[in-house]
């Protein structure tokens, strides 16, 4: 096969990865099977979730605390190590109370799906010239319809729901992965 044909199949950013298909399609396998773990247990799921951003809010205040200790003038040093403890301090809040902060996580997201679904359905409606309108439209519906699902459950969707979308979308990324190291699989025989 020549690189032309390779660009043609592949796409140019992915030519020369053809030899590389094997790693591709385990990551696929992992995603898909920590989707799956995911969906057995959305409660854990959820708790670890929450526990990971908890830890990398800590993680990021520390390095804003390091740098900003560095800067120059004390005046900007001040106002960056702030930010460092106000980041590292949420990240504790998080860590002391998972739940209560899950809790919170999930209302914002039934907040935001519910927003930026009406913001979708006027946009759809601004552009109902345009052939994808209608596709714009029921992406509006079905983030609105979501974002309502998740509220009209809401405190009880927060021992569930981030760990249900982190499964769905750990398996959609396994697929998407493991068909990129399939196609990669078959250009590198070609």
């Amino acid at each position: 096969m020549t690189v032309q044909d390779s660009e043609i199949l592949l796409g140019a950013p992915l030519v020369g990865l053809e030899r590389k298909w094997g790693w591709i399609v385990a990551l696929g396998i992992f995603f898909l099977l920590a989707g799956f773990v995911a969906l057995t247990d959305e409660l854990a799921a959820t708790v670890v979730s929450v526990f990971v951003t908890g830890v990398s809010l800590i993680v990021a205040g520390i390095v804003e605390i390091i740098t900003g200790i560095q800067v120059r003038p004390w005046s900007r040093a001040l106002v960056w190590i702030l930010v460092g403890v106000g980041v590292a301090f949420a990240g504790v809040v998080i860590l002391r109370d998972p739940l209560l902060a899950a809790a919170g996580f999930t209302l914002a997201l039934g907040l935001a799906l519910v927003i930026s679904g009406v913001f979708r359905l006027v946009l759809a409606f601004q552009i109902r010239d345009a052939a994808l309108w209608p596709m714009v439209a029921l992406a509006g519906v079905l983030s609105v319809v979501v974002g309502i699902l998740i509220l009209s459950r809401w405190p009880a969707s927060s021992l569930f729901i981030i760990g249900l979308l982190l499964g769905v979308n750990l398996i959609f990324a396994g697929a998407s992965w493991l068909s990129l190291g399939l196609t990669l699989r078959k250009a590198a025989s070609a």
